[in-house]
């Protein structure tokens, strides 16, 4: 026989495991269209400085992207994750100086993930802004 308390609580473990499954579908195609917004807006940057590279990417973690911005001696880096069971996605930086990581709350719904309140088109856009400013201008 099982505890009251182990239905309980199995039963609410069975919804918040759904809704990170439900969550996790939808996170590849976020991080498409995140990426897509960061590489646009990469090539707008090395528009106005040529001599410069940044690479955006899937990253070889699963469900996660990185952005390098390389120099001759040192780079600046940006992971970004995500987290289906708090529905965040996160950003930690190396070699970025004034550049503590981020976690930002989103929503999914049947138009996809964004934020409360939001499209996923201007989400996509305020994300690549978050994430990619430390890397572009980091004393700014």
């Amino acid at each position: 026989m099982v505890n009251d308390w182990i239905k309980s609580l199995a039963q609410k473990e069975r919804e918040r495991v759904a809704e990170a499954k439900a969550f996790s579908i939808e996170v590849p195609k976020f991080l498409k269209l995140l990426l897509a917004a960061i590489e646009s807006d990469i090539t707008a940057f090395e528009q106005e400085f040529p001599n410069e590279h940044v690479e955006a990417s899937q990253s070889i973690v699963p469900n996660s992207l990185s952005v390098i911005r390389s120099f001759s001696d040192s780079s600046f880096a940006a992971l970004i994750t995500t987290n289906p069971f708090n529905r965040t996605l996160s950003c930690s930086y190396e070699g970025c100086r004034n550049s503590a990581g981020w976690e930002k709350q989103l929503t999914l719904s049947n138009l996809g993930i964004h934020f409360h309140g939001g499209s996923t088109e201007s989400t996509v856009a305020e994300l690549s802004r978050d994430v990619l400013q430390p890397i572009l201008f980091p004393d700014l």
